[in-house]
């Protein structure tokens, strides 16, 4: 574990996960935004665009608890 894994490494994915929660947080105002004001096609691309963030966030974690374990 020492020589693949550094504090850096572990602060740098600790990063990249607040990263994607921040923007899933961002994407799920815009859709509530899109709602409010009835455009669906915004809708639409604001919950792909979380989804697709959704999916990154559980590879980081997944990456992160092999880095631990």
């Amino acid at each position: 574990m020492n020589a693949y894994c550094t504090h850096d490494g572990l602060k740098a994915e600790l990063q990249e996960i607040d990263d994607t929660n921040s923007e899933i947080e961002e994407y799920k105002t815009d859709i509530k935004k899109a709602k409010r004001q009835g455009k669906h096609d915004k809708v639409e691309k604001y919950q792909q665009k979380l989804n697709d963030e959704t999916k990154q966030l559980k590879q980081l974690i997944n990456e992160l608890n092999s880095l631990i374990n």
